[in-house]
């Protein structure tokens, strides 16, 4: 039995999503809450935790209305993990890590998990093989499973949400800290997008880096084993690779510098340092060039 959310601003997508559901569910239960969200948007934050409130069913699925299934009879499996008194979250895209850096589940390819059809094209990257389940800490929002005493005990924040970013990093890994989450390999999934990493997702992911991820993190999957040594020396590449990122895309540097200089002075942050302080620079000038144009 299972309630299935989604924030709908697409009517034909609905129509279709609805339709990929009744076809591909199985002989179980579910009822589809479907809340309109187009005319007067609110966070996914606000429109998850509406649909929870409302959901009749154990077992709750957040979805996006691009997104569906390409297996048949999928909730039997996946309820049955679901009822796993130490399950929280599951989905199809995600890490088993989340290091004590700002940026999305996907911070270190090395430890990214997915398996979903992603605009026609089959994303299958695993850790693990030969598993139905695979244990993770940050998920990828699309499509993800919880039951409803574990989202009442989490819930989605809209306090610190205030846009349509970072709902699902916050979500699993606040999951993460009490439970065990996990990516689907027995069922396959499609979602026609990508995602949009622009500036907005850098400055909601930093906020909630600042004011509430960094008082946690890193959080790591029960099944790695990695040195503080090992940690440390990968958050900095990780944070270079995030300030080299949200340079490109033209997001102020300000502020980001901080964090850097924290990491201990071996031979590859002094390289990385050096590459940064041009990109800082640079940032600074930019941004006194559109102050001074006002």
């Amino acid at each position: 039995m299972i309630s299935i959310i989604v924030s709908s601003v697409n009517p034909q997508l609905q129509q279709e999503f609805r339709r990929n559901i009744a076809e591909t569910i199985g002989d179980e239960e579910y009822e589809i809450i479907a809340i309109e969200n187009a005319r007067n948007p609110r966070t996914l934050a606000q429109v998850y935790n509406e649909g929870a409130q409302k959901a009749k069913y154990p077992y709750l699925l957040f979805m996006h209305e691009d997104a569906g299934f390409l297996s048949k009879g999928w909730a039997a499996g996946i309820e049955r993990k679901l009822a796993e008194p130490d399950c929280g979250v599951i989905g199809f895209a995600g890490s088993k890590i989340m290091y004590d850096v700002p940026g999305g589940w996907g911070i270190d390819p090395c430890w990214n998990m997915m398996n979903v059809v992603e605009n026609g094209v089959k994303f299958d990257v695993r850790i693990n093989d030969g598993v139905c389940f695979d244990e993770a800490v940050t998920l990828d929002g699309f499509g993800i499973f919880v039951r409803k005493e574990v989202w009442e005990e989490i819930r989605f924040d809209e306090k610190l949400i205030t846009g349509f970013h970072c709902y699902d990093v916050d979500f699993s890994i606040c999951t993460a800290l009490k439970y065990k989450n996990y990516i689907c390999y027995c069922v396959d999934v499609f979602h026609n997008s990508h995602g949009k990493f622009d500036e907005k997702w850098m400055c909601q992911t930093m906020e909630m880096y600042e004011k509430k991820w960094r008082h946690f993190l890193p959080v790591t999957s029960s099944d790695i084993a990695l040195s503080s040594k090992e940690i440390k020396k990968n958050e900095e590449r990780a944070y270079f690779r995030y300030i080299r990122d949200i340079n490109r895309k033209g997001v102020s540097l300000a502020g980001h510098l901080r964090y850097f200089l924290r990491y201990p002075w071996t031979w590859r942050h002094i390289e990385h340092f050096v590459r940064v302080i041009p990109l800082v620079l640079k940032s600074k000038l930019i941004n006194k060039k559109l102050v001074n144009n006002k």
